[in-house]
């Protein structure tokens, strides 16, 4: 399953990626393939493709990481993704 995850914190976006080297291998071991790139200074992007999405949720839901989540007031919205197969790939076009 490809998810969306959009993260807002209080904290600078190199100490999110601190807390994200972290728990980097346990993400790694629910997941096929998953890339973070910066929004701005106190927001992150995360695309994912999920293999083991219990997993991904105890890596997400453990105390370490709620920890940090609360001492930098992080939100996590997820977002779930799929492909659409409505629109041809030649029809579409960034606005």
């Amino acid at each position: 399953m490809n998810i969306c995850i959009v993260t807002k914190f209080d904290c600078s976006y190199e100490e999110f990626t601190a807390m994200l080297a972290e728990v980097g291998d346990d993400v790694r071991r629910c997941t096929s393939a998953w890339e973070v790139t910066k929004l701005n200074d106190n927001t992150a992007v995360g695309l994912l493709n999920v293999t083991d999405m219990e997993g991904l949720q105890n890596v997400m839901s453990s105390p370490k990481v709620q920890e940090w989540n609360a001492a930098n007031n992080a939100v996590a919205d997820v977002y779930s993704l799929e492909k659409n197969l409505l629109i041809p790939a030649t029809s579409w076009s960034p606005i």
